[in-house]
């Protein structure tokens, strides 16, 4: 699942999961069920025909040749419990859910030239700050989950998406919308699997942080979407600026 897309089938009909919002285990058991023939009205092999498992609130559109698309979920406004969550981590999930929902909705169908643009000699691009997101997630994974930083062979990897400025400028350009989603997509997959294994009492442990100040990991993981909101104000900005 390296590639960020999971494919199943062959011939005519394949089968693609891109997941802006869910997991890679709610999409995958979401394909179990269609092709188990477990949907209400059974599995049709039509073009655009939709499908809806109740059970963990997945949209699909079935579409010839590639795509099944996630789409609005019923509970997407709510900040509520999730299954196999713990309560307060649902809740936590909830909201990063609703944050990434308007993300993906602020970039639709932006091509590489308009992720690429800078305003300035000292901006940073759309794509830059899309594949900041998924370096952010990845840096409190490491700090969270580890209680460490990103090592050497790491930074040559999420350095440039972290610290932005020049480094970023030069090196992140030339990738389609589908590379930053993917990367987000993969980045936050592996987020909440881990977050299956933990309990509330994990969210509230506590140890020194910025300026040795006490933090828990509800604040640390509210300060990833939270970042990723500053963010998403940067991008709609440019986007109206956009020249191209």
């Amino acid at each position: 699942m390296g590639s960020g897309k999971w494919e199943v089938g062959s011939g005519k009909w394949k089968w693609e999961v891109r997941t802006g919002i869910w997991t890679w285990n709610l999409a995958l058991r979401a394909l179990e069920e269609i092709f188990a023939g477990k949907f209400g009205r059974g599995f049709m092999r039509e073009e655009g025909k939709i499908y809806q498992n109740n059970e963990s609130n997945i949209i699909l559109t079935i579409k010839q040749g590639v795509n099944v698309h996630m789409h609005d979920t019923p509970n997407l406004l709510l900040i509520t419990e999730i299954p196999g969550y713990a309560p307060q981590i649902s809740r936590l999930m909830s909201m990063m859910n609703y944050a990434r929902f308007t993300t993906l909705r602020s970039v639709e169908g932006l091509t590489t030239e308009q992720l690429d643009y800078t305003i300035d000699a000292t901006s940073n691009s759309i794509g830059s700050l899309l594949l900041h997101f998924a370096a952010v997630e990845v840096a409190y994974q490491l700090e969270t989950f580890e209680h460490r930083h990103l090592n050497e062979e790491e930074m040559k990897i999420w350095g440039a998406a972290l610290e932005l400025g020049d480094q970023g400028r030069a090196e992140i350009k030339g990738n389609n919308l589908d590379y930053y989603l993917n990367i987000m997509s993969e980045v936050r997959s592996k987020t909440y699997e881990v977050f299956k294994r933990k309990t509330d009492d994990w969210l509230y442990e506590e140890y020194p942080f910025w300026q040795n100040q006490p933090a828990n990991h509800y604040f640390m993981w509210y300060h990833v979407f939270e970042d990723e909101i500053n963010h998403r104000g940067q991008i709609r900005w440019m986007r109206k600026r956009l020249p191209v």
